[in-house]
């Protein structure tokens, strides 16, 4: 009868102990998790030379979200790259006319736990897309 009650009482004391411990492990292997978890949510800015008019959205990353036309696109091309800016591209490299129109992009924010800041003029709206994909693209 003892051995029982001892038993018993083990048991009991053995799955307290692993219902306190199993917080302090999940904390543990989340404060651990990979940057690649970590959310990203970076402001685009689009103005032409000579207007007024900035479009503007917010492509959110990891999971996927805001209001930039292209999200999944988007995200996936910043993810080829690591969240450079610099090293976007065009999925399918075209030619672009001569013509002079300046775009200035922008994007500020953070891609994967990371500051982001990135601001580029480019020729026309062509060249633009060329080098940045779908990213500028709303």
């Amino acid at each position: 009868m003892f051995a029982k009650s001892m038993r018993r009482a083990l048991i009991v004391g053995a799955a307290l102990i692993g219902t306190m411990l199993a917080p302090a492990a999940v904390a543990a292997e989340t404060s651990a998790a990979p940057k690649n978890n970590v959310a990203s949510a970076v402001k685009l800015s689009v103005s032409s030379d000579g207007s007024d008019v900035n479009r503007i959205v917010v492509l959110r990353c990891h999971p996927t979200g805001g209001n930039h036309k292209h999200t999944v696109k988007a995200c996936a091309q910043l993810d080829q790259v690591g969240g450079s800016f610099t090293a976007l591209q065009a999925e399918e490299p075209r030619a672009c006319t001569l013509e002079y129109a300046p775009v200035m992009v922008s994007a500020t924010g953070t891609w994967r736990g990371s500051e982001v800041r990135f601001e580029e003029t480019y020729s026309n709206m062509c060249a633009m897309r060329v080098e940045t994909g779908v990213v500028f693209d709303f």
